[in-house]
C-alpha cells in the first residue's frame, strides 16, 4: 500500500492472503473510510480451482410409512416358496425387497461438489459451528432470555 489507510496518515504495512506469491496481487486501491480506517480493495489474480461434481444415488429411508410398508412386506414374504434351493429364495427375497423399496423409497439422484479442504478449517471448528447453529435454531424456536444467552455465550456475541 503506498497511501494512507488511517485518518491520521498511517499506512498499512502488511496484507495477508492465502497465496504465496506477490504476483497474485494485481492492484490495491483505497476505499471509503468507515471508521478511522479505510477499506482496502485488492484485485487478486487467482486461478479458480476446478470444482469436481459427483453424482450419487440414494433412498430416503426415513420417509417410509411403516404402517403400509410392514403389511406389504409381510404379504410379499408369504408368497415365497421355502421349498426352493436357498440361493433361489435369497434371489427372490432380494427382488421383492427391491420392488418394495422402489415403491416406498424410490432411488433418487443427487449431485454435490467435492472441494479442497481449507487449511484453517478443522474438526474443532466444524463442531463449534454445528453447536452454534443448533443453539441459534433453539433460540429462534423458543425466543426467551435463556436460549438467547446460551447462543450469545457460545458465539461470543456480548
Amino acid at each position: 500500500m503506498d497511501c494512507a489507510t488511517h485518518n491520521k496518515g498511517h499506512i498499512l504495512d502488511l496484507m495477508f492472503t492465502s497465496f504465496h506469491h506477490r504476483r497474485t496481487i494485481l492492484s490495491i486501491t483505497q476505499g471509503p473510510y468507515l471508521s478511522d480506517h479505510c477499506i482496502i480493495i485488492a484485485t487478486l489474480g487467482i486461478l479458480k480451482t476446478p470444482v469436481v461434481r459427483k453424482e450419487i444415488q440414494y433412498r430416503r429411508l426415513k420417509s417410509i410409512d411403516a404402517s403400509s410398508f410392514g403389511p406389504t412386506l409381510f404379504g410379499m414374504l408369504q408368497e415365497i416358496d421355502l421349498s426352493m434351493p436357498l440361493e433361489r429364495i435369497i434371489s427372490q427375497m432380494e427382488s421383492l425387497m427391491t420392488t418394495l423399496l422402489n415403491v416406498h423409497a424410490p432411488v433418487r439422484k443427487g449431485k454435490f461438489s467435492l472441494r479442497k479442504p481449507q487449511v484453517w478449517f478443522n474438526l474443532e471448528i466444524k463442531r463449534l459451528k454445528r453447536t452454534a447453529r443448533k443453539l441459534e435454531r433453539e433460540w429462534r424456536k423458543f425466543p426467551n432470555e435463556h436460549t438467547r444467552n446460551n447462543y450469545k455465550e457460545h458465539t461470543g456475541l456480548h
